[in-house]
């Protein structure tokens, strides 16, 4: 019988899972058996982790369904004598809800945030802080805006994604691959602008050049914007999905890209959020994937983007892309800034996990 300890991740949300993928690989490297508890509409890739956990699925949609899973996993920690919960999206009213739930539980809970400026504006986060006490923040300049609310009995500390599983950062081809990922949505992403500059200088850009949009729309709005991509007079810069993009399919389209465009800049309607208390889910992927970043110039403040980012504007934004398309090599040495800093390497991230969670 294996005696290693048991550790459970948590996701009750439908999203997120990009986050659980190196809180697997920091676990199994650290001698722990992760097990994850997910939303039935969330699936776990095979191709981008070492190892796969044990996983079971739970219903959430309503509260009834939300009871009878947290009364499976109440009964599979005593059964197996769990001493450590990872909450992976630690905010909103089922986080609280399970949270109160478990608030008699001895069981240690840490939780992921993703908004960090809830911890002061939200009564829910109040109440999640009465059981939760350390939390991650998913990049340090969120860290730094949460240094700055005096906060008493909460830590906080920042976890950048890693893999230890060695991913291809091979840059080459003629093709250069711009992805743009997740769902279509014109509240976190300014497709606008990316039409416009299409349409308007299509005639300039390099036939090369290709944009993904890895990810489907939300609803009729986004739908309404995501089918312009579809015009024939530009449709064959744009690859776009018309079904959901299964994970594991979605993963190697990120490997396979050259650069990760996140299409925030200071025109999109969450922009002060991405700027100072969320990380947007590119970012994420960026450090998950080692990939360069496409950012624009209202982000060059952001001290930890500078050394992995190319920033445009909304006037050289062609010409950026064009050089890049020409000569990858400066794609080459946002790689390698990747691999020579600490703070994005698998072992930093994972020793600080873990002696965070246990």
């Amino acid at each position: 019988m294996d005696n290693k300890e048991k550790i459970i991740l948590l996701e009750l949300s439908k999203s997120h899972t990009e986050i659980l993928y190196p809180q697997i690989d920091f676990l199994y490297s650290s001698g722990y058996i992760p097990v994850i508890f997910i939303n039935e509409n969330l699936n776990i890739g095979t191709s981008i982790i070492s190892q796969l956990p044990e996983i079971i699925k739970i219903k959430t949609d309503n509260f009834l369904q939300r009871c009878c899973a947290y009364l499976k996993l109440l009964k599979y920690c005593k059964y197996h004598k769990i001493k450590n919960i990872c909450l992976n999206t630690a905010q909103g009213s089922i986080a609280r809800e399970f949270v109160l739930f478990f608030y008699f539980s001895k069981i240690n809970i840490i939780g992921i945030l993703h908004e960090s400026d809830k911890l002061i504006k939200s009564i829910s986060q109040k109440i999640i802080s009465k059981k939760i006490k350390k939390y991650f923040v998913l990049s340090d300049y969120i860290k730094n805006y949460t240094d700055t609310l005096n906060l008493r009995k909460i830590r906080v500390e920042y976890l950048i994604s890693s893999l230890s599983k060695e991913i291809n950062h091979k840059i080459d081809g003629n093709t250069f691959k711009i992805c743009i990922p997740g769902e279509v949505s014109v509240l976190r992403k300014n497709y606008q602008f990316l039409l416009d500059k299409v349409k308007k200088e299509a005639k300039f850009i390099n036939d090369n050049i290709t944009f993904i949009l890895a990810g489907n729309p939300r609803n009729e709005n986004d739908k309404k914007i995501f089918n312009e991509f579809r015009n024939p007079n530009i449709n064959r810069f744009f690859n776009t999905f018309e079904n959901f993009i299964e994970e594991d399919k979605f993963y190697k389209i990120i490997s396979d890209s050259d650069i990760i465009l996140p299409l925030v800049d200071n025109k999109t309607h969450y922009f002060d959020k991405y700027h100072n208390v969320k990380i947007s889910g590119a970012f994420n992927l960026a450090y998950l994937f080692k990939k360069p970043l496409l950012m624009h110039e209202s982000f060059s403040d952001v001290k930890s983007f500078r050394i992995i980012s190319i920033f445009y504007n909304n006037f050289n934004f062609t010409d950026i892309l064009n050089n890049l398309s020409k000569n990858k090599n400066t794609l080459k040495n946002i790689v390698s800034n990747y691999q020579n800093n600490e703070i994005y390497s698998f072992d930093f991230n994972r020793k600080k996990f873990i002696s965070y969670l246990v």
